[in-house]
């Protein structure tokens, strides 16, 4: 089965040197294959709370 090709863009952050060595060294402790992969996945992951909590919310809140 043939899947379709997502588009990539681009994310460029500037930050400080401690916080990038904060975030490689819980990049190796958490087993992921490199910086890229572990920002990527803490993200999407807490962006999908944030999101989930949010709709929970506004729907409780339409329900009253």
């Amino acid at each position: 089965m043939a899947t379709a090709k997502q588009e990539k863009v681009r994310f460029d952050a500037r930050l400080p040197k401690e916080l990038k060595l904060l975030f490689e060294k819980a990049s190796i402790y958490g087993g992921y294959k490199n910086l890229t992969e572990f920002i990527i996945t803490t993200l999407r992951k807490r962006s999908e709370e944030i999101i989930k909590e949010r709709e929970e919310i506004l729907a409780s809140e339409r329900d009253n």
